[in-house]
C-alpha cells in the first residue's frame, strides 16, 4: 500500500508542485553525484505561462463521429511525435498526431487478448505498439497501434509502476515492492526480447513509497532522465547500458530535510505533523530536462485532501547567483494552475478544457485557446498545449 493512500484521511493540505530550473555544466554532472544544489522554495510569487515560456502551441484534439469524445484523462504519453491519452473510466487509450486522431485501443475485459486494470503503459516506437502492464494478470501486453491486435505478451513475477522505452527491446521499468514492508523495489533496465535484466538500480523505502509520484522524461533517442526523491533528490540518465548519476538536489529545512525524511515515514501521524509545520515542500521530482547547459525539474508534493485534482504549482528559476520562486503558474483568463501531463525533448504537454476558459480577453493565450476551441469539431474535447521554458 502506498504511503499517500495510508495517510489520505490525515492530510488536509493542498498539493503543491515546483518547477526548478538551474544552470548545470557538463563538468558538474559527475557519476559520484558530488556537489548538492541547494534550492530555496520557501517564498513564491504568481506568474503567467506567457511570461516564462519560450514558446507554445495550441492544438485542438478532434475525434471522428464514430468515436466517443475524450473523457477524463488519467495519463498522457508523448513519443515520436505522437500523443497517447489514457482515459480513467473506460481504460481506453487514444492516439493523436498533430491533433489528428489516429486510432484507439479499447480492449478492456477478461478475454485472453484483452486487458484488465492498466498499471502503466508506453509506446513502443520500434514495433509501433502500445505496450501496457495488466495488473490483473501481471502481464506486459503489446498491441499494434493501427489494428489493436495483441502481438506480444510477457508474464512477470512482479508489479510494474512505470514503463518507458529506452532503445530497441530495452525498457526502463520501475518494479514495486513484492509485499508491504519489503524493501525490494528497484528500477530495472528490462529487455523484453527475452525478459532478462540488463541493469538495476535499487530504490530506498522512501523512493518506493513515492513510486506513483515519479515521472520519466525522454531526453532524446535512446536516453531517458529519471529523478528520484529522498533526503536528497538524485537525477539519473538511463540509456541502453544502464544508469548514470548526473546531479543531486537538496532543499534544506524548506524541503527534503524536514521531519518526514528523518526515518519516521512509517507513522502517518508524523506526516500530518510535518505538513502542519509549514507549507508543502518540494519532495518528489519529475519531468527532468537537460537543455543548453541547464537542468529543469518539475517538483510535486502530492499529499493533500484533493490528491486527484491538479496540484498547485511553484516555480524556481535559479542560476549560480540568484533564485526566483513562483507560487502559482497560470494563464490569465483560464481557471486553475498549469500542470504538465508529460514532458519530452525540451517540451511540456498539458491539457486545457474549453470550460476552464473564463475570459478570452484577459490574455493573448486565452484568446488563442478560445479560438482553437471554437474551431474544434468536438467542443467538449480538451485542447493540447505544448510549451517550452
Amino acid at each position: 500500500m502506498k504511503l499517500r493512500k495510508r495517510t489520505a484521511a490525515l492530510v488536509r493540505r493542498t498539493a503543491a508542485t515546483v518547477l526548478a530550473l538551474w544552470l548545470l555544466t557538463p563538468a558538474g554532472c559527475r557519476s559520484d553525484g558530488e556537489g548538492i544544489f541547494e534550492a530555496d522554495v520557501s517564498r513564491g510569487e504568481r506568474a503567467t505561462l506567457e511570461e516564462i515560456a519560450a514558446g507554445w502551441r495550441v492544438i485542438p484534439l478532434a475525434t471522428p463521429d464514430t468515436v466517443r469524445p475524450i473523457g477524463e484523462v488519467q495519463t498522457m504519453k508523448c513519443c515520436d511525435g505522437r500523443i497517447f491519452l489514457q482515459e480513467q473510466r473506460t481504460r481506453r487509450i487514444l492516439a493523436f498526431e498533430e491533433g489528428r486522431f489516429t486510432g484507439e485501443l479499447a480492449r478492456a475485459g477478461r478475454g485472453p487478448e484483452e486487458y484488465g486494470e492498466i498499471g502503466t503503459f508506453t509506446y513502443d516506437a520500434v514495433h509501433d505498439r502500445i505496450l501496457l502492464f495488466d495488473r490483473n494478470t501481471r502481464t506486459l501486453k503489446g498491441y499494434a497501434r493501427t489494428t489493436g491486435r495483441l502481438e506480444q505478451s510477457l508474464t512477470l513475477d512482479f508489479y510494474v509502476a512505470a514503463l518507458e522505452q529506452v532503445a530497441g527491446s530495452r525498457f526502463l521499468a520501475l518494479r514495486e515492492t513484492s509485499a508491504p514492508g519489503n524493501d525490494d523495489a528497484v528500477a530495472l533496465l528490462l529487455d523484453l526480447h527475452d525478459g532478462s535484466v540488463a541493469a538495476r538500480l535499487p530504490l530506498t523505502p522512501v523512493q518506493s513509497n513515492l513510486l506513483t509520484d515519479m515521472a520519466i522524461t525522454r531526453e532524446g533517442e535512446g536516453s531517458l532522465l529519471l529523478a528520484l526523491p529522498g533526503a536528497e533528490n538524485r537525477i539519473y540518465r538511463v540509456d541502453s547500458t544502464g544508469f548514470t548519476l548526473l546531479a543531486r538536489v537538496g532543499f534544506g529545512r524548506a524541503g527534503a530535510e524536514r521531519r518526514f525524511w528523518e526515518g519516521r515515514c512509517d507513522d502517518p501521524f508524523y506526516l500530518a505533523e510535518w505538513l502542519e509545520s509549514g507549507a508543502p515542500a518540494a519532495i518528489a521530482p519529475s519531468y527532468c530536462q537537460l537543455r543548453d547547459g541547464r537542468m529543469l525539474l518539475w517538483y510535486v508534493s502530492r499529499y493533500g485532501s484533493a490528491r486527484e485534482a491538479r496540484p498547485g504549482l511553484s516555480l524556481l528559476l535559479a542560476d549560480t547567483t540568484a533564485q526566483r520562486a513562483v507560487a502559482e503558474l497560470v494563464i490569465e483568463g483560464v481557471e486553475g494552475t498549469i500542470q504538465p501531463f508529460c514532458a519530452a525533448e525540451g517540451r511540456y504537454f498539458t491539457l486545457i478544457h474549453p470550460g476552464d476558459i473564463t475570459d478570452a480577453g484577459r490574455s493573448p493565450l486565452a484568446a488563442e485557446l478560445a479560438a482553437a476551441a471554437a474551431r474544434n469539431s468536438d467542443a467538449d474535447n480538451p485542447l493540447l498545449v505544448v510549451f517550452k521554458l
